[in-house]
C-alpha cells in the first residue's frame, strides 16, 4: 500500500471512482460529487493518472446530463494525460464519451468514429463492459439512420459480450432497442417479450435511469398494439423517472412518443403541447434527430386541423431540422459500414486516405508544374506587349488613343503582376530550403527599394527597428518574399491623406524571430480578416492589385512552419505580426 506523506490512499481513490461509476445508474448526483471528491484528493497528492482518471468520470457523469461543454473540459483534459501516458483504457473511457456526446447532438460521423476507436481501445484492454456499452451507443446510431440489420446484429453482439461477464444491465441496454426494431418488423408478441425481461432485469439491478428507458419501450409495444391505456401509464411511468434522473434525451424521446399517442386518438391539443415541449428540450440540448420527428407529428396535426400556414412552418423546420441530421458524410460512413466490419473499415479507410491524399498530391505538382510552364511561356509576349507600349507613347499623338493605350497598359501590367505572384508563389512550393544568416537590415532595405517607384512610397514616413543582436539562419529567398508582400500590402494600402506611416520592427522572440509591419492605412473589415489568406481575394476592390499577396505570405510563412497574427480597424490601420522558428 502506497500512502503519501498527506496520508491519502492512492488505491482509495481508485475505490471511490469505481463506486461512482456504479452509482450513475440510480444517482448520478451522488456519483459527481464521488467524482469530484476524488479529483480534489488526487490533486493534493499530485498524482496525475488519478486526476485524469478522476476528470474522464467527470466528463462521463457531464456526458449523461447532457452538460456538453462541462463534458468536453474535463474530457479533453484527460485524454491530454492518458495521450502521454499511452493509457488504452483511460482512452477508451475518454473516446466513448466525447463519442456519446456526437451522437445526442446528431453529429454521427464523428460519434461512430469516437465509439469504433473506443471499442477497439477496450477490446486492446480486454475491457468487455466497455466493449458492451460501446456497442450499444454504435447500435442506436444505426437505428437513427434506418440501418436496422446492422442494428440488431450489433445489439446481439452487445447482449453475447454482456452475458460472458454476467453483466445484467449490458443485456437489458441492448434488449429496449431492440424491442423497437422487432416491433418495425411487426414481430410484436416477441418484442413484448425481451422489453419485459429488460424491466425484470432493471428492477434486480436497481438501473433507475436504465428502467426509464425500459419503460418507454414498453409503452412503444403498447402503443403498437393499441393498447393506449397501457401505453399512457408506461410512458408517464418513463417520463417521470427520466425527469427525477435529469436525462434529457430519453424525455426527449419519451415526450415525442407520447405525442404521437395523442395525435393517433386524435387528442390534437395534448398532442401539441407535448411536441411543442420536446422541441423545447431539443432546443437545449441541440438534438435535431428527434426535434425534427415532433415537428413532423405538428404538421400532420395543422394538416388535419385545415392549419395551413402552420402546417408549411412545421413541415419546413421539419425539412431544415432533419437535414442538419441526414448529411451526405455520415450516409457514406454508414453505407460502408453496412458491408465491411469496423476493422476492416479502419484499414481501408486509412487505405483509401493515403491513396486520396498521393493523389491530390500527384494533381497539385501537375497544376503546379502547368501553371508554371504557363505563366513562364506568357513572360515572353506580355514582356513584348509592355515593350510595344513605350514606343506607342513616342509615336502616338491623338490623345484619345493615348488613353486607351493607358488602359490596355494597366490590364496588360495587372496580367505580369499575377504571372510574377504565381512564379514566386511556385518557386515557395517547389523549392528546397537552404538555410543561411540572414541579414534584417540589408533585407529590409532592399524591399525598400522595389518600392520606391510605387506612387504611395514619398508619401509614407518607415521607422524601422531591427535589433543588432540577432542571429537568426533561414531562407533567404522565402523570408524576402514574406516581408515584400507584407511591405506592399502596407503600401498599396496607405492612407495618403493623414500623415501616413509604415512600421517595421524586427527582433528575437522565444526560440525564434518576430517581425512585426504595421501601418496606419485603410485597415481591413472585422468580416474580411478570416478570408485574407484566402487566393485572389482583396479586401478594397478600388486598389490595383492581384489579391496572391497575402496568400503567398501564408504559404511562405507555413512552408518554414511558422505563424502569423493580424490585426486590424477599418480607416485606423493594421499590424501583422510573423513568428518564425528558428532552424
Amino acid at each position: 500500500m502506497i500512502v503519501n506523506n498527506s496520508g491519502i490512499d492512492p488505491e482509495n481513490i481508485t475505490s471511490q471512482l469505481e463506486q461512482a461509476f456504479k452509482e450513475r445508474v440510480n444517482n448520478i448526483e451522488k456519483s459527481i460529487a464521488l467524482a469530484n471528491n476524488a479529483f480534489e484528493r488526487s490533486i493534493q497528492i499530485k498524482n496525475k493518472s488519478l486526476i485524469a482518471w478522476s476528470q474522464a468520470h467527470l466528463g462521463y457523469f457531464d456526458m449523461i446530463l447532457s452538460n456538453h461543454q462541462s463534458s468536453l473540459s474535463h474530457t479533453q483534459a484527460a485524454i491530454n494525460h492518458f495521450e502521454k501516458d499511452n493509457d488504452r483504457a483511460g482512452l477508451a473511457l475518454s473516446y466513448f464519451t466525447i463519442g456519446s456526446i456526437n451522437y445526442k447532438t446528431d453529429n454521427y460521423h464523428l460519434a461512430l468514429k469516437f465509439l469504433s476507436d473506443s471499442f477497439q481501445m477496450y477490446q486492446d484492454v480486454d475491457d468487455k463492459l466497455g466493449q458492451s456499452r460501446t456497442l450499444k451507443a454504435i447500435g442506436s446510431v444505426y437505428e437513427f439512420f434506418e440501418e436496422y440489420d446492422k442494428a440488431e446484429e450489433t445489439y446481439q453482439k452487445c447482449i453475447d459480450i454482456s452475458i460472458t461477464i454476467d453483466d445484467k444491465n449490458g443485456v437489458s441496454n441492448a434488449l429496449n432497442p431492440l424491442s423497437g426494431i422487432l416491433i418495425r418488423k411487426g414481430q410484436i408478441d416477441q418484442a413484448l417479450k425481451i422489453i419485459k425481461k429488460s424491466i425484470r432485469l432493471k428492477k434486480i439491478t436497481n438501473d433507475q435511469r436504465g428502467l426509464g428507458f425500459a419503460y418507454y419501450g414498453l409503452g412503444k409495444v403498447y402503443l403498437a398494439q393499441e393498447k393506449y391505456d397501457l401505453a399512457k401509464k408506461y410512458l408517464e411511468k418513463s417520463l417521470e423517472i427520466h425527469a427525477t434522473m435529469n436525462e434529457l434525451v430519453g424525455s426527449m424521446m419519451t415526450l415525442n412518443k407520447q405525442g404521437q399517442m395523442y395525435y393517433q386518438t386524435k387528442a390534437y391539443d395534448k398532442a401539441k403541447k407535448l411536441l411543442l415541449s420536446c422541441i423545447q428540450k431539443g432546443k437545449k440540448s441541440k438534438h435535431f434527430l428527434i426535434t425534427h420527428k415532433s415537428y413532423w407529428h405538428l404538421y400532420k396535426i395543422a394538416k388535419k386541423e385545415k392549419d395551413h400556414q402552420s402546417a408549411l412552418e412545421y413541415l419546413e423546420l421539419h425539412q431544415s431540422h432533419k437535414e442538419k441530421v441526414i448529411n451526405k458524410e455520415t450516409k457514406n460512413v454508414i453505407n460502408s459500414i453496412q458491408s465491411i466490419s469496423r476493422l476492416e473499415l479502419l484499414e481501408k479507410e486509412t487505405k483509401w486516405q493515403k491513396e486520396i491524399n498521393s493523389k491530390v498530391e500527384r494533381k497539385n505538382k501537375e497544376l503546379d508544374s502547368f501553371v508554371y510552364k504557363v505563366s513562364h511561356d506568357l513572360r515572353g509576349p506580355i514582356s513584348s506587349l509592355m515593350g510595344l507600349f513605350d514606343l506607342v507613347k513616342y509615336d502616338v499623338t491623338d490623345a484619345k488613343a493615348l488613353e486607351y493605350f493607358e488602359i490596355y497598359n494597366r490590364q496588360i501590367n495587372r496580367l505580369n503582376g499575377i504571372l510574377m505572384d504565381f512564379l514566386n508563389l511556385i518557386q515557395i512550393k517547389e523549392k528546397e530550403i537552404q538555410n543561411e544568416m540572414i541579414d534584417f537590415e540589408s533585407l529590409v532595405e532592399n524591399c525598400l527599394s522595389s518600392f520606391e517607384y510605387h506612387e504611395n512610397f514619398d508619401k509614407i514616413n518607415f521607422e524601422i527597428r531591427i535589433k543588432d543582436s540577432i542571429s537568426f539562419c533561414s531562407d533567404k529567398s522565402t523570408i524576402t518574399s514574406i516581408l515584400q508582400n507584407l511591405l506592399e500590402n502596407s503600401i498599396k494600402y496607405a492612407n495618403t491623406k493623414n500623415a501616413a506611416f509604415v512600421k517595421i520592427n524586427i527582433h528575437e522572440l522565444g526560440q525564434g524571430v518576430s517581425i512585426k509591419v504595421t501601418d496606419n492605412g485603410l485597415g481591413i473589415k472585422k468580416e474580411h480578416q478570416k478570408k485574407i489568406f484566402d487566393m485572389f481575394f482583396r479586401s478594397h476592390q478600388k486598389i490595383k492589385g492581384t489579391g496572391l499577396g497575402l496568400y503567398i505570405v501564408k504559404c511562405a510563412i507555413d512552408k518554414l512552419k511558422g505563424s502569423i497574427e493580424v490585426k486590424s480597424r477599418i480607416n485606423q490601420g493594421s499590424t501583422i505580426q510573423v513568428v518564425l522558428p528558428k532552424v
